[in-house]
């Protein structure tokens, strides 16, 4: 079994023989900035290699704007670890705050959003595969 660990936002766990770092946000569970910062933080937990990410975001997460304040990828220095993170949202709304989110937070990794989960997975091993993960 790979390793998997529970945050109070989300269920995070690594698969494909530990390469890619997979977060499935709860639903029913509006995103907050705590809870975000403590996905970022708690990657290393998981594994300490380059990786990449695929996060999936259920219908109703995204709607706060206050999440958008705050660059939770550098402020974890994301960059040593994840290689490329795919985003895989439900809804309308997630996808324009998510864009909105990514263009005034530009990430040194490439990023892309999905609506479906083979597009994203996909892209993500790609990406992995040009960087030599």
């Amino acid at each position: 079994m790979e390793p998997r660990l529970d945050t109070r936002l989300a269920v995070m766990q690594l698969t494909d023989s530990g390469r890619v770092m997979e977060v499935h946000y709860r639903e029913g569970h509006e995103l907050d900035v705590e809870g975000l910062l403590e996905v970022q933080q708690r990657r290393g937990e998981l594994t300490a290699e380059r990786c990449g990410m695929i996060a999936f975001f259920p219908p109703g997460t995204l709607g706060s704007l206050a999440v958008m304040e705050v660059d939770y990828f550098r402020a974890t220095k994301a960059e040593e670890q994840l290689v490329a993170l795919a985003i895989v949202s439900a809804d309308t709304l997630g996808d324009a705050l998510s864009s909105i989110y990514y263009r005034y937070s530009p990430q040194p990794f490439a990023t892309r959003m999905f609506r479906d989960e083979r597009d994203a997975r996909t892209w993500l091993r790609d990406e992995m595969e040009r960087a030599g993960v």
